[in-house]
């Protein structure tokens, strides 16, 4: 089962940034969408090779004892952000579609703080990844209200990337093939079964609590595959929906084509 790997790569951010894995020994890595298309937008030698997830995992999150019932209610208020290039253009992009106006809001760098300073009341609310930061926030007592980035007329792009550089792609097929028939299997078995999948991470890594564990599957299970017509694909009408709604938001110049950002020539033939 991989979801280790998505609880930390939701906790920690792109194992990427701006090190592509040119410069790197690695051979595979892990990146939200958004940060890939930058390295695409920058003409790094990258490429998607599966979506962990078809959906964004970006949200603001707040406490519900605030008493937010849209983005609206930020104006003015406290919100922390990591200091990822695309943190700011989010929230924006849910406050203002969401009726408010960003401009009145204090944005504060907090790095990856964002779970403490809400729950210690620095700051009144924070942009993170709602499946693994929100869930966080709610198994440790504190009931939460949060406005997800794609409930506000973002497309539902794909939140989480596998992806490599276009030389390991070409040098090393079978290992890109090898990963990514492995992974897909993992996710089909746990959308068919999440509690035995569940019980299988547990059984491996002890030091794991259930009850977040349990949470922050349950959080995830609608984004593995969303609508996509398998798990893993990237589909062009998505990516090409993504690549548009960057440039709109200003992180990008121009969209770019699904060859150009991804490959689904690694998924199993179902895919």
């Amino acid at each position: 089962m991989t979801r280790s790997a998505v609880q930390d790569q939701a906790e920690y951010g792109s194992v990427a940034g701006e090190a592509p894995l040119s410069t790197r020994t690695d051979d595979i890595g892990i990146a939200d969408g958004i940060n890939v298309a930058s390295l695409v937008a920058k003409n790094r030698p990258v490429k998607g090779i599966m979506a962990l997830t078809e959906r964004p995992l970006a949200g603001i999150i707040t406490l519900k004892k605030a008493g937010y019932t849209s983005p609206a209610d930020l104006n003015g208020k406290t919100i922390g952000i990591t200091g990822d290039p695309s943190d700011r253009p989010i929230t924006k992009w849910i406050i203002d579609q969401g009726g408010g106006d960003y401009g009145s809001a204090k944005i504060v760098t907090i790095g990856f703080n964002g779970v403490t300073n809400l729950e210690s009341g620095k700051v009144n609310a924070f942009t993170g990844f709602f499946p693994a930061d929100g869930v966080q926030v709610q198994v440790d007592g504190y009931p939460t209200t949060i406005f997800r980035l794609d409930e506000y007329k973002a497309p539902s792009y794909p939140g989480l990337v596998v992806f490599s550089t276009d030389q390991r792609i070409q040098e090393k097929p079978g290992v890109m093939k090898a990963f990514v028939d492995a992974t897909v299997h993992g996710y089909e078995d746990t959308l068919k079964n999440p509690q035995q999948s569940l019980n299988d991470l547990l059984a491996e890594n002890r030091t794991l609590k259930r009850k977040l564990q349990a949470a922050q599957l349950q959080a995830f299970m609608p984004l593995f595959q969303g609508s996509a017509p398998h798990y893993g694909v990237f589909e062009e009408k998505t990516i090409d929906a993504f690549g548009s709604w960057l440039v709109r938001v200003g992180l990008l110049k121009s969209p770019f084509t699904l060859d150009r950002f991804a490959t689904n020539q690694f998924l199993p033939a179902s895919g």
